[in-house]
């Protein structure tokens, strides 16, 4: 496995880098943009049809974001080896001492993304349940309802993704200018 990450991160470095930078800056920059760009904000929406429209509306934004999720964790996972190898050699005797702090590094990195995936999840989550209360929604306070959880999403999770997103693009330009 590491022979081929190391031809990879060999013959490919510009490719895979590119990919992962890319993938981080759709997926952080579409989160701002759907938080922050809005055409109508949620607090004036009053209509059962309104609140179809938003959920319609992040649903094909969560599969929208998928491909670039996916692409983001299988470059950062090749990145990751690749430090990882940078680190230790095969009988697991370290290289150097700054090449395992970057590899710290790393770790949290990988970590925080991991969070934001789940935040994500439970985004798609919670919109997939507030689409199917709206079906059933026949009244305001079915809406309020529906409003509030919608709310959460807008107010609360997706601005923890979009901080956690620039920390994690802020420590990739730490990581790739100190390697």
């Amino acid at each position: 496995m590491s022979d081929f990450i190391y031809y990879l991160m060999t013959n490919f470095t510009n490719q895979i880098v590119f990919l992962h930078v890319f993938s981080a800056v759709i997926w952080v920059g579409a989160m701002a943009s759907s938080r922050y760009v809005r055409v109508k904000p949620l607090k004036s929406l009053t209509q059962p049809e309104e609140f179809i429209f938003e959920t319609q509306r992040y649903t094909k934004f969560f599969k929208l974001m998928t491909p670039f999720i996916v692409i983001l964790f299988i470059t950062a996972l090749i990145m990751a080896l690749n430090f990882h190898d940078n680190a230790y050699d095969s009988d697991g005797f370290i290289y150097s001492n700054q090449a395992i702090e970057l590899l710290k590094l790393v770790h949290t990195k990988g970590g925080i993304w991991i969070v934001m995936a789940m935040n994500m999840g439970l985004m798609a989550w919670i919109n997939y349940k507030v689409s199917k209360n709206l079906k059933m929604c026949s009244n305001v306070i079915g809406c309020e309802r529906c409003k509030e959880a919608l709310e959460i999403i807008y107010n609360y999770l997706m601005p923890v993704n979009i901080i956690l997103g620039t920390i994690e693009i802020m420590f990739g330009v730490v990581l790739r200018h100190a390697y």
